[in-house]
């Protein structure tokens, strides 16, 4: 009788939690748009421009420059995201689920790969701006490895 009496008392728990964070989840919106992810691509690239033209340091415009294409890669992707994720499958000769659809499917691929290049870029934006020969040192072989 205990452990029916525990699973008992663990099933309303879970109850309990699940209703307290689908509350919480209408409270919260997302805070980003398509228009805002432009606005910060475009701050971006003239950025990557302004350090470039002022400087000639091109390891760090080219930093600048991969995190331009991250918030431009976001604008597009808002393009592509659905309004409503609901799954239609009566829909006829369109895909069952808007997610299902090639161009998301490619987009997600990429940012991914954008994700995976990010600590790349980081250490290019730290060595740009280091006098340190034994620090740039560090970052060549980890450019030389990542390049290999």
């Amino acid at each position: 009788m205990e452990v029916a009496e525990a699973y008992k008392s663990i099933r309303s728990h879970t109850y309990l939690i699940i209703s307290f964070v689908l509350s919480l989840q209408s409270l919260f919106k997302m805070c980003f748009t398509g228009e805002m992810s432009a606005a910060f691509a475009a701050i971006g690239l003239f950025s990557a421009w302004w350090v470039y033209s002022r400087t000639s340091n091109m390891e760090l415009a080219s930093g600048i420059f991969f995190f331009f294409t991250m918030e431009f890669l976001q604008a597009i992707q808002y393009y592509f995201i659905a309004p409503e994720l609901v799954d239609d499958i009566s829909a006829g000769d369109r895909p069952a689920s808007p997610c299902d659809t090639q161009a998301n499917k490619i987009l997600t691929l990429l940012g991914f790969l954008h994700i995976c290049l990010q600590p790349y870029f980081c250490h290019v934006i730290n060595s740009s701006l280091t006098k340190s020969c034994k620090y740039r040192g560090n970052i060549l072989l980890f450019s030389e490895m990542f390049t290999s």
